[in-house]
């Protein structure tokens, strides 16, 4: 929900606004970062899926399964995905 206008009409920034730059920093970050930002958003990129998602996934799936709650939400979310709609996912 949006928080209520400030005084003089101006509203207050919204968190969303602010995942911007943590969109662009996303593929930059690792561990403990990353689940964090996945605790927040749905994809590696923020709020729709890409080819960093796809790269993520491989490497987890050759590396090992994610132990952590929000990076094993999204491991199993991509997972459901067939390997051909993973494919057609736009660049990051």
């Amino acid at each position: 929900a949006a928080a209520p206008a400030a005084k003089g009409g101006a509203r207050p920034a919204l968190e969303k606004q602010n995942s911007m730059q943590q969109r662009k920093q996303c593929a930059d970050l690792s561990g403990d970062d990353v689940e964090h930002f996945l605790g927040h958003h749905p994809y590696v990129k923020g709020f729709a899926p890409t080819k960093a998602d796809v790269e993520l996934y491989s490497q987890l799936s050759d590396s090992h399964f994610p132990e952590t709650p929000n990076l094993r939400r999204w491991f199993d979310h991509i997972e459901s995905f067939s390997a051909t709609e993973r494919a057609s996912w736009p660049a990051a």
